[in-house]
């Protein structure tokens, strides 16, 4: 999880002390708050790349935050998530609950993690974040 605590010398507009620089995950945390007061969601997660292993770099939603920082899945085991690295552009999938081939994948995937209760989804948007042409997290 290093990719997380990582400095980040990315300036934020400071409000309530918000210093200046952030470990990542505290940006990353920041970001999804501010998403929030442009876009009603139930939940948002970033997730890090690590190796072959995705991990919650921030989480915003009902499940708690302790819970969803332990979260740590292999790639190889999540192909919408392959799907969104391959093609390094937003996927949407408007309706999980659908047939379309993405909502299929994604039905796949929240069916290997029970715990995440992701059956609570109903629409998933998967957007790669890129840094200096590398890929980051999603």
């Amino acid at each position: 999880m290093a990719g997380c605590a990582r400095e980040s010398s990315v300036p934020v507009e400071p409000s309530s002390g918000t210093p200046p620089a952030l470990a990542l995950s505290s940006l990353l945390g920041l970001v999804l708050e501010q998403l929030g007061a442009i876009v009603d969601y139930a939940a948002a997660t970033v997730l890090g790349l690590d190796g072959g292993t995705l991990y919650v770099c921030a989480y915003r939603g009902p499940v708690s935050r302790e819970t969803a920082s332990g979260v740590r899945f292999r790639l190889a085991d999540s192909r919408i998530h392959r799907e969104v690295l391959r093609h390094r552009e937003p996927i949407i999938i408007q309706d999980v609950r659908e047939t379309t081939t993405l909502a299929r994948l994604y039905q796949a995937f929240a069916r290997k993690f029970p715990e995440a209760e992701l059956d609570q989804v109903r629409g998933w948007i998967g957007i790669p974040l890129v840094a200096n042409d590398g890929r980051l997290a999603f």
